[in-house]
């Protein structure tokens, strides 16, 4: 998994101009089996969205706590041509999470975020049965929606 965080990481795709790159902050809460079933968690990251007809390509990768470092790969469906609101479909190789993510604009440039993942509560999951989180995104350059 690490190995597939670095890949991402140095990936030129990753850092190639494309048509939205974002900052995003998320607060949540984990389940596991620990003796504190649920705990507090956030991230900081940084991404990139590639639209394609109706739908789009979602990669980000930041700093989070507990888990240190995290990534996500996904990919999306704009429910309306203002492209205002999103559904989208993923992974998280680092903790290993599947996840169905709910965007809404608030103003250009600026979304809120709903995530529900699900893990397999070992190692490779960070003990994570699952995640909530809500999130805020800011886009780094104009929206070129």
């Amino acid at each position: 998994m690490k190995k597939l965080i670095i890949i991402l990481l140095l990936s030129p795709v990753f850092f190639k101009a494309q048509k939205q790159a974002y900052l995003e902050s998320n607060w949540g809460i984990c389940f596991n089996d620990e003796e504190i079933p649920v705990c507090p968690g956030t991230s900081f990251l940084i991404g990139k969205t590639m639209d394609f007809n109706n739908g789009f390509v979602d990669m980000q990768i930041g700093l989070a706590a507990p888990s240190i470092v995290t990534a996500k790969i996904g990919i999306g469906k704009y429910f309306n041509e203002e492209k205002n609101s999103n559904i989208s479909f993923g992974v998280r190789p680092w903790p290993l999470h599947g996840y169905a993510q709910f965007g809404f604009d608030t103003k250009e440039g600026k979304s809120f975020l709903l995530t529900v993942e699900g893990g397999t509560g070992q190692e490779i999951s960070f003990y994570s049965y699952g995640l909530v989180t809500v999130g805020f995104r800011w886009d780094i350059f104009k929206n070129k929606k």
